[in-house]
C-alpha cells in the first residue's frame, strides 16, 4: 500500500510548515508504511529538528484554539475503520494530524491543540489529551468473531522482513505466523492481551495500555478484561456519550454518523485495506478461514464481553433509529 497524496501533505504541512509540495516530493515519500511511519521519519530530520529548538513556526507559536471543530475517529483495528477513516477524510478536507496509534500523549500540546481531524488507534483515556471545547467523537465497531477472524488473518498476511524495515514490534505477527487459528487464539499469552482479549471493550472503556495494537507482549499486569466488571458499564457510557457510533454489518448506521459531524454521507464506503487485496511489500496473501468449533470454542473468552458490547451499541442505534 501507499500513501496518498492528501496523507503526506498533511505530515508536511504539521510537521514541517509546507502546504505546496511539488509532484517529485509526493512520490517520494508514497512508499512508507503509513502516516505515522512518514512522520516519525519527518522527525527525525534536522530540518524538523532545527524548527523545534527555534520555534520557528506557526503550529507550535501559535495560541490554543480551544474553539475550532474537532473531529475524532477512534479507530477499532480490523472493523472497517479504514474505510471510514478514508470518507471522513475526503468529507472534512483538512490536514489529519500525523499520530495513527496511540500515542497522543508523545506530542507536543500546542501541535495537538491546532489539529482538526485526527484518527487512530486511539483508546479513550488517550481522548482527553485532545485540547478544545468542540471535539467531536466517532467510532465504528464490528462482530467481534469477525473482527478477530480478520485480525489473524491480516497478522498472517504480514511480511515480518518489510515489518522490520519499518522498525515494527514484530512479536504478534511471528505468533500468528507460527500458529493456525485455533492454537493462536488459544495461546496463554493471549489471555488478557489489550488486541485480541475482548479488545473492542477495553479500547473504548479506558487505557489500553499499548501504544500500538500489534505490540507483544501484553503489559505487565495485565488481566483477562472479564476480572473488571466496570470496564462493560464504562464502555457503554463512552458510546452513548460520543457523537456517533457506526456498526460494520448495518451500514444504515453509516449516514446517522455523517450527520451527526454535519456531514454530507457518502453513497457507500470505499473499500479500504481489504486483507485478500492487500499484496506487494508489506503483504501476501493470507487463506481464508472457516470458522470451525474448536475455533469457536478457542474464541469464547475473547469475545464474551465484547458480544454484549456489541448488542448493547446495536440496541442504542435501534432505539436511536438508525437501524
Amino acid at each position: 500500500m501507499m500513501l496518498k497524496d492528501n496523507e503526506i501533505r498533511s505530515a508536511f504541512a504539521l510537521l514541517m510548515g509546507r502546504t505546496n509540495l511539488p509532484q517529485p516530493l509526493l512520490e517520494r515519500h508514497r512508499n512508507f508504511a503509513d502516516i505515522e511511519a512518514l512522520g516519525l521519519h519527518l522527525m527525525r530530520t534536522d530540518t524538523f529538528r532545527q524548527r523545534l529548538a527555534t520555534r520557528d513556526n506557526r503550529a507550535l507559536a501559535a495560541p490554543a484554539d480551544m474553539d475550532r471543530p474537532v473531529t475524532v475517529f477512534q479507530h477499532v483495528p480490523k472493523a472497517g475503520g479504514t474505510s471510514l477513516h478514508t470518507a471522513l477524510a475526503a468529507a472534512l478536507d483538512v490536514p489529519l494530524f500525523p499520530e495513527r496509534r496511540n500515542g497522543l500523549g508523545n506530542w507536543p500540546a500546542a501541535m495537538l491543540a491546532q489539529a482538526q481531524f485526527f484518527s487512530g488507534h486511539f483508546d479513550s483515556a488517550t481522548l482527553a489529551l485532545i485540547p478544545g471545547r468542540a471535539v467531536r467523537v466517532v467510532t465504528m465497531l464490528r462482530d467481534p468473531t469477525a473482527r478477530l477472524v480478520s485480525l489473524y488473518r491480516y497478522l498472517r498476511s504480514v511480511d515480518p522482513n518489510a515489518a522490520r524495515a519499518q522498525k515494527r514490534n514484530m512479536n504478534l505477527i511471528r505468533l500468528a505466523r507460527a500458529h493456525d487459528a485455533e492454537a493462536f487464539f488459544a495461546h496463554p499469552d493471549l489471555v488478557a492481551h489489550p488486541s485480541i482479549d475482548n479488545a473492542q471493550t477495553r479500547q473504548m472503556a479506558g487505557a489500553l495500555g499499548l501504544k500500538s495494537w500489534e505490540s507483544h507482549p501484553a503489559p505487565d499486569g495485565a488481566r483477562p478484561l472479564a476480572e473488571d466488571a466496570t470496564a462493560l458499564p464504562r464502555a457503554c457510557a463512552h458510546l452513548k456519550a460520543i457523537s456517533g457510533v457506526a456498526l460494520l454489518e448495518h451500514p444504515a448506521t453509516i449516514p446517522p454518523l455523517f450527520t451527526a459531524l454535519g456531514l454530507t454521507p457518502p453513497p457507500a464506503l470505499p473499500h479500504d485495506n481489504i486483507t485478500d487485496e492487500n499484496t506487494g511489500t508489506w503483504f501476501s496473501p493470507a487463506p481464508p478461514l472457516e470458522v470451525t468449533d474448536k475455533i469457536r470454542l478457542a474464541l469464547k473468552p475473547h469475545i464474551e464481553i465484547d458480544t454484549q458490547f456489541y448488542y448493547a451499541a446495536l440496541q442504542m442505534l435501534t432505539e436511536r433509529g438508525c437501524v
